[in-house]
């Protein structure tokens, strides 16, 4: 006769891969928005937020938040500034980490008087593909039409009928 043993062995599920859904600017700070789907597997309450440095890929942590909230307002971008790049990691209770996000750089808009109109120079939006930017102006920010579209290869174009008068 030989002995027997049995034991049960419970498989903890894998960490999902942190996503970024969208990087927006927040209306009334004009800093960057992270934002990131609520839906993760019970025992993951945290959201890592790490930021590019002075150096291409180099991200440091700026905070840790409840991944309840959804989003996070970064007060130390500016928008009308610059591009900032992020990436966000999910933290377990037990301490456990997920793989870092994909980067995302939302769009940082260049506007300046040519010779003849105004040029737009923008970088691309970083973390999902673009296939096309709709070029919009307006006498206000609510009065707004769109003026052109171009394919999401392109970083520029120049608006040679704007009018006289203040434009957004």
């Amino acid at each position: 006769k030989g002995n027997s043993y049995s034991q049960t062995i419970k498989v903890a599920e894998e960490m999902p891969k942190a996503k970024i859904e969208k990087v927006t600017t927040d209306g009334k700070t004009g800093s960057y928005v992270i934002n990131w789907s609520t839906a993760v597997p019970a025992g993951i309450n945290e959201v890592v937020i790490s930021k590019e440095g002075e150096s291409l890929d180099a991200f440091n942590v700026i905070d840790t938040v409840l991944v309840s909230d959804g989003r996070y307002v970064d007060l130390s971008s500016n928008a009308a500034v610059m591009s900032d790049r992020y990436r966000i990691q999910l933290l377990a209770d037990n301490g456990q980490t997920s793989k870092q996000s994909d980067a995302h750089k939302p769009l940082h808009v260049m506007l300046s008087k040519a010779a003849k109109g105004y040029n737009l120079i923008w970088n691309s939006y970083e973390g999902v593909a673009v296939d096309s930017y709709h070029i919009m102006r307006g006498t206000s920010p609510d009065n707004m039409q769109q003026i052109a579209q171009v394919a999401g290869s392109q970083m520029s174009y120049t608006d040679l009928t704007m009018p006289d008068g203040e434009n957004f």
